[in-house]
């Protein structure tokens, strides 16, 4: 076995090795100056004051009891711009006068029939 011949292609895989460990090191390198080093000037911008608005949407059939109880108490939240939508899936109580009742004090209700 020519050991000359062993010697020569350890001294050229040691040298590819090298090469890829600069290449991932240079990789890895631009990517801390890219990302951690522009953590501190990161600017979020204004935070909006104004919120979107807000659907709550409740399904009701034969709920005239609860409706009464617990409508208006999400009604008067302190929430400044939503609606609160009931379906009234064909109740048969009187869910729809309470809707109807409901509506004339309260103006972010609406409800279907």
């Amino acid at each position: 076995m020519d050991f000359q011949l062993l010697i020569g292609n350890t001294e050229i895989l040691e040298g590819i090795l090298i090469v890829i460990f600069l290449l991932a090191f240079v990789i890895q390198l631009g990517y801390y100056l890219l990302i951690y080093l522009q953590l501190p000037l990161y600017n979020p911008g204004k935070k909006r004051k104004t919120r979107k608005g807000v659907s709550v949407i409740i399904c009701a059939k034969n709920e005239e009891e609860n409706l009464e109880r617990f409508l208006p108490r999400i009604l008067e939240q302190d929430y400044p711009e939503f609606e609160v939508v009931v379906v009234n899936d064909c109740s048969t109580d009187d869910t729809e006068l309470l809707l109807a009742r409901l509506s004339t004090s309260y103006e972010h209700l609406r409800f279907t029939c």
